[in-house]
């Protein structure tokens, strides 16, 4: 039969049991528009094992919060309402603004409840769901959160549950500390007073996650610090895949954290540095403080080396290894020499590889200078002919109906000659005619978000004649990616009725131009234009991407976007506020030649030497590239280059190597026969 205390227990987890499972039918009853004390709730925003969240606003001022209410706090005892309040009178304390502090604590027909502001931007963790943020952005928020973190412990207060999850992010996508609900007070002597397992997560340090939390420091928050900030750089936490049981095991043990640069190897060296000195198991080893690590994070986003994690000085230990083991030392110190020797006729070679790839470089340099006046020359084209069209009688008479032509082949024929497509709307953006004739469902329909529109309409309501060309967009019609030329269509008054669009389609070629290089093998010439908005993200700013528009290898109107970093060095590069009427006029820029850049079109692997050259002030750039292996020299040769400059020195040194080695053995065995033979004359 089962002891008193197990049935207590028992009789323990089934009491909170149900008082869990009345909560949750009380909480479901809590509709939109409830009346909860002095707020009105809204929707739920979470919930957790001891409070509900709620958006809600004060009655009267209308002020906007985000409220917790206790599950079960009705019926919770008076050491359960202690605790669920602990962390808002902790929070109540603090004052720094990467704290989400608490407004109010109060009780409402015997619930405890209290309010924060409401934080509109949601959690790192749905952000880490949603995309894995830069390099940069990730040092920058965990020294924004240190700063907080720090703050707390100025005040006595150690958090003990930092995880992605309790951290959210305001509309400025800065981090906020928030839940001190597992938070604990610190003695003066820095340690932690109280006992209490915590919440446990994989976020924890490893002394937290050995039992009882009494004696924890500081130093327990900045290893969890140092467990987002893992995360945030490789996407994953240290450990990653075990089984909680597991996880704690070898969180205790000696093995150490597979270092940050082994599963991204694009991580700042000092960055990675930064990270393993927040995850050491020896506590003394880790950040004194949450503001150092706030420091060196912040020094190393200004390209310099941190001042709290220097590498370990092993000057004294290699000096005892080499006093103990001589011989090893001199076969290292030969290893050294020969690797240096190595090194640098490597170092000459590639330094001649450099400066043959310099050439190529400035070779297609010269290409795309020549290739974007030639597009140059074609856009221009394009657009004389769409303002031509727009000055016809028939796409006036179009616009002059205001209604829908199911069929307007006659009218727009000879205008989409050369083009894709070429459509008309009217001054509200609704598209009234296209050819050729498109889905029933596109014509009547408002393209006014459309840049093309937006550019065209500029144009009109001045007065002015002309063309105006547009960034990429996904044609709604097909789903194909496309580029447009529209102009204004003005009636014989000069009143600004509607404009034309004319398109083409991403492809291997535009107009008469096909922007390929057969001259030289492994050359390869493509057009990047500007990413315009499409109808979902109508309401936002220019979206800041680029797109392949011709490509020899480009599938018909398929979209290959240009990815980090030659994106952002592009739009660099690129004008600003650009007028349309402005678009065609000659704009000379540095080409940006990239030395590794990988061409997404190409075989997966393959860098190329490449140069980018605006097409005017259009936004759009010719990138002209060369594949390293076509620009490579023969390997053979620079094999035995190779082999006479450091493989030389390096038979020789093993010649002399063993020849030391054998003369040590010899020498060796010649001591061991005198020292026998002076025993055998002792006995």
């Amino acid at each position: 039969m089962p002891s008193a205390d197990e049935r207590t227990r028992a009789d323990d987890e089934s009491l909170s049991r149900v008082r869990e499972l009345l909560a949750d039918v009380l909480s479901s009853t809590l509709r939109q528009g409830t009346l909860f004390g002095s707020y009105v709730l809204h929707e739920e925003l979470g919930r957790g094992g001891f409070g509900i969240v709620f958006r809600a606003h004060r009655v009267g001022t209308g002020e906007l919060v985000a409220l917790k209410q206790m599950r079960g706090g009705a019926q919770a005892t008076a050491e359960e309402r202690r605790e669920f309040l602990a962390g808002a009178e902790t929070a109540l304390a603090l004052d720094h603004p990467g704290i989400v502090r608490t407004l109010e604590i109060g009780e409402s027909d015997g619930c405890p409840f209290f309010t924060m502001p409401l934080v509109a931007g949601g959690n790192l963790a749905a952000k880490l769901d949603y995309a894995q943020p830069l390099h940069a952005q990730a040092a920058k928020w965990v020294a924004s959160i240190a700063r907080a973190v720090h703050h707390a412990h100025s005040r006595e207060v150690l958090h003990r549950d930092l995880k992605p999850a309790n951290i959210l992010l305001d509309e400025h996508g800065e981090p906020l500390v928030a839940d001190f609900g597992s938070a604990r007070r610190l003695s003066k002597q820095g340690e932690c007073a109280e006992s209490g397992n915590g919440v446990l997560s994989f976020y924890m340090a490893p002394e937290q996650a050995t039992g009882d939390t009494a004696g924890l420091t500081r130093r327990a928050d900045i290893y969890s610090l140092g467990v987002v900030l893992h995360e945030l750089l490789t996407g994953r936490v240290p450990y990653e895949g075990l089984t909680f049981a597991d996880w704690v095991t070898e969180l205790v043990s000696e093995e150490p954290v597979r270092p940050p640069r082994e599963i991204e190897p694009s991580i700042n060296r000092d960055l990675e540095r930064v990270c393993l000195k927040c995850l050491e198991k020896d506590t003394n080893r880790r950040y004194e403080s949450a503001l150092f690590l706030a420091e060196d994070l912040e020094r190393v986003l200004l390209g310099r080396r941190p001042q709290h994690a220097l590498p370990d000085r092993a000057v004294s230990r290699a000096l005892t290894w080499i006093s103990r083991k001589p011989l090893r030392a001199t076969l290292v110190a030969w290893l050294l020499l020969s690797c240096l020797v190595i090194a640098s006729s490597v170092a000459s070679l590639w330094q001649s590889e450099r400066e043959q790839q310099r050439a190529v470089l400035e070779t297609n340099a010269f290409i795309a200078n020549s290739q974007a006046g030639a597009l140059l020359f074609q856009l221009r084209e394009f657009a004389d002919r769409a303002e031509r069209c727009a000055q016809r009688p028939a796409v006036r008479s179009l616009l002059i109906q205001d209604s829908v032509v199911e069929d307007p082949a006659a009218e727009l024929e000879s205008c989409t000659r050369g083009f894709h497509a070429v459509y008309v709307a009217s001054t509200s953006g609704r598209l009234l005619a296209q050819s050729p004739l498109p889905p029933s469902f596109v014509l009547g329909k408002d393209y006014a978000f459309r840049d093309y529109f937006v550019g065209a309409s500029d144009l009109g309501q001045r007065g002015l004649h002309g063309a105006f060309l547009s960034p990429a967009y996904r044609a709604e019609s097909n789903g194909l990616l496309q580029f447009a030329v529209s102009a204004p269509v003005f009636d014989e008054a000069g009143a600004f009725i509607g404009i034309l669009v004319a398109s083409q389609t991403a492809d291997s070629a535009i107009g008469q131009v096909r922007l390929q290089d057969a001259s030289e093998s492994g050359r390869v010439v493509a057009l990047l234009g500007p990413r315009g908005r499409d109808r979902i993200d109508a309401a936002t700013l220019p979206l800041k991407n680029f797109d392949f528009m011709v490509h020899p290898r480009l599938p018909f109107g398929r979209e290959v976007r240009v990815q980090e970093p030659v994106r952002s060095a592009l739009e660099r590069m690129l004008p600003v506020d650009v007028t349309p009427g402005d678009q065609f006029s000659m704009r000379w820029v540095p080409p940006l030649l990239v030395s590794d850049y990988r061409d997404p079109l190409l075989a997966p692997g393959t860098e190329t030497l490449a140069a980018f050259v605006p097409v005017g002030r259009t936004g759009y750039v010719v990138v002209v590239e060369t594949s390293k292996d076509a620009a490579r020299r023969d390997g053979r040769a620079l094999l035995n280059k190779l082999a006479w400059r450091a493989g030389a020195p390096f038979a020789a040194g093993s010649a002399l190597l063993g020849l030391w080695a054998i003369s040590n053995l010899r020498r060796k065995h010649s001591l061991q026969r005198r020292a026998r033979a002076r025993r055998i004359q002792a006995l």
